[in-house]
């Protein structure tokens, strides 16, 4: 046996004790410690704040227990309120009693005040608090609970002036937030402590005579009739089940990250009556998050017992889950597309939730993006030749099935734009006057209309080829991609620089799998100065046409006046 003093001043801690830093004894019951005669009986019931409780016997007489002592001296003018935190470190049972006067082994029951039963299981947080009057001696008595079973322990105490406990109002009809049949974990964040405090009562059912007394609740019992329960005390990040043993409360702080939670059983709706049953809690005894025994001991005095922490009575909050509102399906937009998916859709219908999924053909579309709750927007996956259900789940709702859609084999179908406006046609000529002498650049939208994917075949940089370049250089700035979904496009870009003054022209050529415009091409046919035909500027000065019939008269005529010239020269020779 070792007797240590513990000495205590009241202005060290403040009404937070759990806060501050505290006194830690730690020690083992082992064989070489002293010996009592039995040990005292704990009957496992906890008594009310009201009802004192008599010591309640000798358990096991004539058999030796071990068993240390430790010496609460408050040498203040004033009564002192201490708490102890006991934590079991050991699989083996272990018992904590606090006594009035010096422990006596040999007659346990003298001065006994209170115990917090025999803790048989690993790190369970134990807590006992008693008042101490001035200038008195308290003592705490270990010992093993199993004869001949050793084990290791830590005790904190806490100090501060006296706790009053906090009073609930249990007159109120509390309720957590209702929620939604089947509604998925994610979807189901719970309430945080508070905002079930604030249903109470007169919207806060907890008072509390100490100054600066802070809230919580106590949670002592959950009804798993019809769900199983939850909390989280990082918000959300972590959850974890309640399961309270015998005489415990789980404690829970009002704060923003503490929460509770009731996950209802598969297709139940309906009110689960009293599903938590709480005390007030007001965080001087305790971790959040952490089990708190009940075992409220008074003794003679009447101020013994963890009950200082915790309200005297109870209350229940209960908890609704409505039945889930019912998702249709009305119509698809395209209602087509190709087997090999990647057509972009919206879907249209009702009650469309935030977190929905959507599946065609019974295969999950991608890129699924509720814009409303009649409106879908997503991407759909291959498929199959025919028709397909486009069926939506919401909440645990899913629509009818239907055959909305229907699966086809697409072909591409290439069209290009110059600056997204001027549509070029294949084998047309591209004409633009007014150029200038400066390089500029011209841009070009390559489209694929068709259902099926456009590939751009003609290989990694040489998707689109630039030839016949007549008094100009061109750089071209190649697509992105080669290949081009069903409704989509890229874009490449063309920096042409003319040599001369005068007239230029190139050909551009693309390869690809539409099947009838393949290659598609034009003839790009420029003039740094006016002429040709009409049309919009070129470069920001000139103008531009698709015309084939100017150009192709300026050619002829030129070659004529070629073949003139050399036939002339020909007969001077011979004369």
């Amino acid at each position: 046996m070792f007797r240590i003093a513990v000495a205590l001043l009241v202005s060290l801690f403040s009404a937070n004790l759990m806060a501050q830093a505290g006194t830690v004894l730690t020690g083992t019951i082992d064989a070489a410690d002293l010996q009592q005669d039995g040990r005292i009986f704990r009957d496992g019931i906890a008594s009310i704040a009201s009802s004192p409780k008599a010591y309640p016997g000798l358990f096991n007489a004539g058999t030796n227990y071990s068993y240390d002592v430790y010496t609460i001296n408050n040498t203040s003018a004033t009564p002192i309120q201490v708490q102890l935190v006991f934590f079991n470190t050991s699989a083996n049972s272990i018992h904590v009693s606090v006594h009035s006067t010096t422990y006596d082994p040999n007659n346990q029951g003298t001065g006994y005040l209170g115990d917090c039963g025999a803790s048989s299981l690993n790190s369970i947080l134990e807590g006992l608090s008693c008042t101490v009057p001035a200038s008195t001696n308290y003592d705490i008595a270990v010992f093993n609970a199993t004869a001949g079973a050793y084990g290791d322990y830590t005790i904190t105490v806490y100090e501060s002036a006296p706790n009053n406990a906090p009073v609930l109002d249990n007159s109120g009809s509390p309720a957590l937030t209702a929620i939604a049949q089947d509604l998925p974990d994610g979807s189901n964040a719970g309430d945080t402590i508070g905002a079930i405090i604030a249903t109470g009562a007169s919207g806060d059912p907890i008072t509390d005579p100490d100054t600066g007394a802070v809230e919580g609740l106590g949670i002592t019992a959950v009804d798993t009739t019809n769900g199983t329960w939850e909390f989280t005390i990082d918000g959300g990040a972590n959850w974890s089940t309640v399961t309270i043993p015998t005489s415990n409360a789980l404690l829970l702080a009002d704060n923003a990250n503490t929460s509770i939670r009731f996950r209802p059983n598969a297709s139940f709706t309906g009110t689960q009556t009293a599903g938590i049953t709480f005390r007030a809690w007001d965080q001087t005894q305790g971790l959040n998050g952490e089990m708190m025994q009940i075992y409220v001991d008074n003794g003679g005095a009447g101020n013994f017992g963890n009950v200082a922490a915790l309200s005297l009575v109870e209350e229940t909050a209960d908890i609704t889950v409505n039945a889930q509102a019912t998702v249709t399906v009305t119509a698809i937009t395209p209602s087509s597309g190709d087997v090999g998916g990647g057509q972009s859709v919206t879907i249209s219908g009702t009650n469309f939730g935030a977190s929905s999924t959507v599946t065609i053909g019974g295969t999950a579309a991608t890129g699924v993006t509720v814009d409303s709750a009649t409106s879908i927007s997503c991407t759909t996956p291959a498929g199959s030749l025919g028709t397909a259900s486009v069926e939506v789940t919401s909440n645990g709702s899913t629509n009818a099935a239907n055959t909305l859609y229907t699966y086809v084999v697409g072909t591409p179908e290439i069209a290009v734009l110059r600056d997204g406006l001027t549509n070029i046609a294949d084998g047309s000529t591209e004409s633009e006057n007014n150029t200038g002498v400066a390089s500029f650049a011209a841009n070009y939208t390559i489209q694929n209309v068709g259902t099926a994917t456009l590939n751009l075949t003609g290989g990694a940089g040489t998707e689109v080829v630039v030839a016949g370049l007549t008094n100009c250089t061109v750089l071209v700035t190649q697509p992105t991609t080669s290949a081009i979904g069903s409704s989509s496009s890229t874009t490449f870009s063309l920096q042409i620089t003319p040599t001369a003054a005068g007239a230029f022209s190139f050909t551009v050529s693309m390869a690809n799998d539409d099947a009838d415009e393949n290659p598609f091409n034009w003839t790009y046919s420029g003039n740094t100065a006016g002429g040709g035909s009409g049309g919009g500027g070129g470069g920001g000065d000139g103008g531009c046409s698709t015309d084939s019939s100017n150009g192709l008269s300026i050619f002829a005529l030129l070659g004529i006046l070629s073949v003139l010239a050399i036939s002339i020269r020909v007969r001077g020779s011979k004369a």
